[in-house]
């Protein structure tokens, strides 16, 4: 057998030791005296690629097939997304070259510094993709409006989407916001969070969005009522019959004034406009609109208020409004009923208003109580003392298992709805410290 060669030998030697540094290097880079300016490890950069949409057509996604999107306001110079927005507005980063897939055009491919950071760029857009995004090919950020500018996917050629509003743009009748607000009854937050007797609500909060922070603003119901409308509870401090008024502008009468539609669905109400006392589970302390003049001695206006036997028919044929209020009768929304009975209730209505075009034409759905119960009058913001409550939202753009700890009271739901068709605050929903439920729905809380 040949020995082998003293310098064969020396040379592997010196291989190993060489391997040995570098790997102390790149493994062990703190360590007092490793030299990593020699050793640095390199990584790959990020992948980016297009991919075809039926929506959108060619669009830039992540390896993954994650949509990505661009902030009108920013370039590779500015940077508009900062405090709360990146945790739900994803800097796409890399920390190697970006590397082109198919259909990316390399040169317009780039980076710039978020920093110590680096983010990927195309055309000179800084790339983001959304928390709001649950799978490869959503796009639930698209259009949206948040950190001084507008969001869109991005397409192949760098620019929107084909099909998205420039911009600046007015968008129309069709595009106007969806929202459906649904009122519960008397349980505080501890009593429906976490209930075993609550598997539907409880669902949702683990899919969508819970305001941990929610408090009803006094007692009893009709009070809150009377806030959640006009942001104000128009000095009624109980629960009245008909000899009741509380005539002021609410929100109803604000979106028909901007000629948006809105309709309120009251469970076992025996007519359209019915504007008599309760009759069988149906409570009109839980009907705020019969409470104001103006509205019940406009017809047309007052014929707005119906029956909730008419919203699945409005759903299936396409014609439910963009604003949708819904009282359930005292026995499903928990007056009366027990919480297993509002859940079962909630767990066969919902679906079919997910699977509307009503919904998936960018809806919002609201679940409030509007008061606690156990002789609590824990409260924030602008004065509430209603007791802690769940406050839901269900939306396509709310992030899974979406948590906000910033306080919000009865008219802060009123502040979200009003930011969110564009509307001037009416009474407490002018102040902010009303909050907001806006960044459960991946919008700044000052939108609007």
């Amino acid at each position: 057998m040949d020995r082998p060669s003293p310098h064969r030998s020396l040379a592997t030697f010196a291989t190993v030791v060489c391997s040995l540094a570098l790997a102390t290097a790149v493994v062990a880079p703190g360590l007092s005296g490793a030299t990593t300016h020699r050793y640095r490890a390199r990584s790959l950069g990020t992948l980016v690629k297009v991919e075809i949409s039926k929506k959108y057509g060619r669009i830039l996604v992540t390896a993954s097939g994650r949509t990505l999107y661009f902030l009108t306001s920013e370039s590779v110079t500015s940077l508009e997304c900062i405090g709360g927005c990146p945790h739900l507005w994803l800097p796409l980063l890399t920390k190697g070259r970006p590397r082109a897939g198919k259909g990316i055009v390399a040169k317009e491919l780039g980076t710039a510094k978020r920093g110590s950071a680096v983010q990927v760029t195309y055309h000179a857009h800084r790339l983001y993709t959304f928390s709001g995004d649950h799978a490869a090919g959503q796009a639930n950020g698209e259009g949206i409006s948040a950190f001084g500018g507008k969001w869109y996917v991005i397409s192949n050629t760098g620019a929107p989407v084909k099909g998205a509003l420039p911009p600046n743009t007015t968008t129309s009748a069709a595009h106007k916001p969806h929202v459906m607000l649904i009122v519960m009854e008397n349980h505080s937050y501890s009593s429906i969070v976490g209930d075993p007797t609550a598997p539907y609500m409880n669902g949702l909060i683990r899919r969508y969005g819970l305001a941990t922070a929610s408090y009803a603003f006094t007692h009893p119901s009709l009070p809150n009522y009377l806030e959640l409308v006009s942001g104000s509870t128009q000095g009624v401090s109980g629960d009245c019959t008909i000899t009741c008024s509380a005539d002021a502008p609410q929100v109803v009468t604000q979106l028909e004034s901007k000629h948006v539609g809105w309709r309120a669905y009251m469970e076992s109400a025996p007519s359209p406009c019915y504007t008599g006392p309760s009759f069988g589970t149906y409570d009109r302390n839980h009907n705020p609109f019969v409470y104001a003049a103006g509205i019940v001695d406009d017809h047309a206006t007052c014929h707005d208020i119906v029956p909730y036997s008419q919203l699945a028919p409005a759903l299936e044929k396409g014609t439910a409004p963009p604003f949708i209020w819904i009282t359930p009768d005292v026995e499903h929304d928990m007056h009366t009923g027990s919480i297993g009975q509002g859940d079962a209730w909630l767990s066969r209505q919902l679906p079919m208003v997910l699977a509307s075009s009503w919904y998936r034409d960018g809806g919002t759905v609201i679940i409030t109580f509007d008061e606690g119960t156990g002789g609590t009058d824990a409260g924030c913001c602008t004065g509430a003392a209603g007791g802690h409550i769940a406050t839901i939202v269900v939306s396509k753009r709310t992030p899974r298992g979406a948590r906000m700890s910033r306080p919000v009271d009865s008219a802060g739901v009123l502040r979200t709805i009003e930011a969110l068709y564009h509307l001037p605050y009416l009474g407490a929903a002018a102040s902010a410290k009303s909050g907001t439920l806006l960044p459960l729905l991946g919008l700044p809380p000052a939108s609007g």
